[in-house]
C-alpha cells in the first residue's frame, strides 16, 4: 500500500485524479467504480478537466456507478442519474 500526505482537499483530489488518470491510462479498458456523494466531487473535477483538455482518454473505460438504487430508472426522482 503506498500511503501520502497532503495537506488539504484540493491537494487530495489531485493526487487522486492523477492516480486514476495513470491506472486507467495504463490499462485503457479498466474498470472504474465511481461513488456518489460530495468527497470525490474535487477529483471529478479534476478528472473532467484532464479529459476536456484532451489530457485523458477514456474511450475504452468501463466505469460503474457505486452507489445506485436498485430497480429505479433513471428519470425516477430518485435515481442518481439526475
Amino acid at each position: 500500500m503506498n500511503v501520502q500526505i497532503v495537506d488539504n482537499y484540493d491537494a487530495l483530489s489531485m493526487v487522486g485524479a492523477a492516480y486514476v488518470q495513470r491506472v486507467t491510462t495504463d490499462n485503457p479498458s479498466a474498470r472504474l467504480l465511481l461513488a456518489t456523494g460530495n468527497t470525490p466531487i474535487g477529483m471529478y473535477r479534476e478528472l473532467a478537466r484532464l479529459f476536456a483538455a484532451g489530457e485523458w482518454d477514456t474511450s475504452k473505460l468501463i466505469v460503474f456507478q457505486l452507489d445506485e438504487y436498485a430497480g429505479i430508472g433513471r428519470s425516477d426522482p430518485r435515481s442518481l442519474y439526475g
